[in-house]
């Protein structure tokens, strides 16, 4: 993990596993007995913990400050509002999926106003 956090850390964020391993000394297959892909080491790097945090936070933000200015309703957190759009991002193997994708997003925004003082 050292060896995948410094890459991370320099702005390698593409290293190859094969890279990684060679750095911390051991053989690529070690590596991928723990991780079977590139994306599961990044995905159990810490080094993008901070960054999923201030991601899940940024929503929370905006959502309290639109329940304060009377434009959304109350009683949805920021990491539902990321699984809605993550859901919505994970269509695209159907066929018509970005109409869909208009609908349900504009569906998700108008329940976000239900409640609202000024949703206008």
């Amino acid at each position: 993990m050292a060896a995948a956090r410094e890459a991370f850390l320099t702005g390698e964020t593409d290293a190859h596993v094969k890279e990684i391993a060679r750095r911390a000394g051991v053989a690529g297959g070690t590596l991928y007995r723990h991780f079977e892909t590139r994306e599961a080491l990044v995905e159990d790097s810490p080094i993008f913990d901070d960054a999923r945090t201030q991601m899940a936070q940024a929503p929370d933000q905006l959502l309290k400050a639109g329940t304060a200015a009377g434009t959304i309703g109350g009683g949805v957190s920021g990491h539902t509002l990321l699984r809605a759009l993550g859901g919505i991002c994970g269509m695209h193997a159907t066929e018509g999926w970005q109409d869909e994708a208009v609908r349900i997003t504009a569906i998700l925004f108008g329940g976000l106003r239900f409640g609202a003082q000024n949703a206008g």
